[in-house]
C-alpha cells in the first residue's frame, strides 16, 4: 500500500479510494468544505489551545460531508507525569499556562463534557463513545477551576469518540 501512495501539496493520495489531507484546523479552507467522508485525530485535540477549540471544531465540522464521520481519540491525562494522570488538576488556569504554555507538555485540560458540548453545537452527533477512567488519588487537592465537574467526569483519562455530521 505504501508504494502506491502519492504525495502532492501536503496531501496523500491512494488511488481513487482514499485521499488524506493535512489541515490547519484553525483556518477554514473553503475549497475543502463538505469534501471529506471521514476525519480522524489521535491525541491531537487536547493539545489545541482551549480558546481556539470552538473555531477548530467548527472548521472540522465544515469539512465533513453530511452523514460523514469524525473520530477522535482524546487523551485527558496529565502529559507531564503520565504515572499521575490527574496531577494537573491541582493547578488553576494561570498556573497551568505559566508552567506549560509553549512546551510539549501543554494540554488544554478540557474535559469530555466540554468536547461533547462543542461537538453538539457544531452539528455532530455521538454515534459511539468508549471511555477509560482511573480513580482520582484522594490526596490530590483539586483546583477550584474544576469544581464544575463531578468526580466521575474528572476520572476520565481517555475517550474514543465517533461522531456523525447530522446537518
Amino acid at each position: 500500500i505504501l508504494s502506491q501512495l502519492e504525495f502532492k501539496d501536503s496531501q496523500i493520495f491512494l488511488g481513487q479510494k482514499l485521499n488524506f489531507s493535512k489541515l490547519n484546523i484553525a483556518e477554514l479552507n473553503t475549497e475543502l468544505v463538505a469534501g471529506f467522508d471521514i476525519i480522524l485525530s489521535v491525541e491531537v485535540l487536547e493539545h489545541l489551545a482551549a480558546e481556539r477549540m470552538e473555531i477548530a471544531i467548527a472548521n472540522l465540522s465544515a469539512y465533513l460531508k453530511s452523514g460523514g464521520l469524525m473520530m477522535h481519540d482524546i487523551d485527558f491525562r496529565d502529559h507531564i507525569n503520565l504515572a499521575n494522570p490527574h496531577g494537573f488538576l491541582r493547578y488553576g488556569p494561570e498556573a497551568w499556562d505559566k508552567l506549560t504554555k509553549g512546551t510539549i507538555f501543554y494540554t488544554n485540560r478540557l474535559r469530555l463534557k466540554d468536547y461533547l458540548d462543542l461537538f453538539s453545537r457544531h452539528g455532530l452527533k455521538v454515534n459511539w463513545i468508549e471511555i477509560k477512567a482511573e480513580p482520582l488519588n484522594r490526596q490530590i487537592k483539586i483546583s477550584e477551576y474544576f469544581n464544575k465537574f463531578t468526580r466521575k467526569e474528572l476520572e476520565i483519562i481517555r475517550a474514543f469518540i465517533i461522531l456523525e455530521k447530522i446537518n
